[in-house]
């Protein structure tokens, strides 16, 4: 998707290109600067930033924390936004600058890599490593963020842009199908410990599993399973994830099933469902199914595979029976 400025002034932003910087010889090699969330797929495919982040939303649900969901979206986005010209200080930790790069076109660009195996959103950069230097600790605790200006000044030197050549990030973007249009910084001041702590309760509760890997085995395991069931029924099964607010669209002559997935290590009483995938079910009931794949084994560090779990079903799902808890929305499932 393309984004239009109102201006040709150059955005300052920092990004950290992976954990501990991990991924930095590779990008310096091959003149880009990647990022994860890669279950959302390519950016160009969506015609709207509300299209990306209820995809995105349904991906990453951190907690049920919306939040927070909110704020990593921006921070993904941000990358559709980068043009040709715009300043790119790559970091890492909160303390040292890797080199500062000149993004060149295409910008931003879907690039799997079977090496890496993950973070495959990325962005063309030409980089300089001539301004690589320890700075004071910055709250860099984001992997996309704005740099002010005087911090960028002091990184660049003398090859520092005018103040007035400058684009704030808060203003300047064309994107009609926006809903949210904050920049990272301002949604990181909005967070609370009340709803960090409400978060680590429905972590807790639903089995969020944290770690990206383990997450996706949890994902794929609980998808194969619930697929299969609908084949061993005779359903045409497509999966529709990747731009619809539910799994599965499963259809047997004239009978058609909206199937959202769920796959959990726990019992599998609470799961988390997001804002869309409640209003979806609130907008196309009685053909909404939930299956809830609880009780998912785990095994391996470094590369966990998943095995086992049992299909919990309800069909069609009927929120009244159960309870809503709002951050998100937390469905306490009226199972034994």
């Amino acid at each position: 998707m393309a984004i239009n400025r109102h201006s040709n002034k150059v955005a300052l932003v920092k990004i950290a290109p992976g954990h501990a910087a991990e991924y930095w010889p590779q990008c310096f090699k091959e003149g880009y600067i990647c990022v994860g969330w890669d279950d959302v797929g390519d950016l160009r495919r969506f015609d709207s930033e509300a299209n990306f982040r209820t995809v995105f939303e349904k991906h990453y649900k951190y907690g049920g924390n919306l939040s927070a969901a909110r704020r990593k979206a921006n921070e993904l986005w941000t990358l559709t936004k980068l043009q040709s010209g715009d300043r790119i200080i790559a970091n890492k930790g909160m303390g040292m600058v890797l080199a500062v790069g000149v993004v060149k076109e295409p910008g931003y660009e879907w690039r799997p890599n079977k090496g890496r195996g993950e973070y495959y959103h990325t962005v063309r950069v030409k980089w300089d490593t001539s301004l690589a230097r320890r700075i004071r600790q910055q709250p860099w605790r984001q992997t996309v963020t704005e740099v002010p200006y005087e911090l960028f000044k002091k990184i660049a030197g003398p090859a520092a842009l005018s103040r007035n050549s400058v684009l704030s990030l808060r203003d300047g973007w064309d994107d009609r199908g926006a809903v949210h249009r904050g920049w990272t910084n301002i949604s990181v001041r909005a967070g609370s410990k009340a709803e960090k702590k409400a978060a680590d309760e429905i972590e807790r509760a639903a089995g969020f599993q944290s770690d990206s890997k383990t997450r996706k085995v949890i994902e794929l395991r609980a998808m194969d399973l619930v697929k299969a069931k609908f084949r061993a029924a005779h359903y045409e099964v497509e999966d529709v994830s990747a731009r619809h607010p539910y799994d599965f669209l499963c259809t047997r002559g004239s009978r058609t099933k909206y199937v959202e997935v769920k796959g959990t290590q726990t019992d599998g009483r609470t799961v988390v469902l997001t804002a869309g995938e409640v209003t979806f079910i609130h907008r196309n009931n009685p053909n909404c199914v939930l299956c809830v794949v609880h009780g998912i084994r785990i095994s391996g560090d470094s590369k966990p595979t998943a095995s086992g779990g049992q299909i919990s079903t309800d069909d069609p799902v009927d929120l009244a029976t159960g309870a809503l808890n709002p951050i998100s929305y937390m469905y306490v499932r009226d199972k034994t």
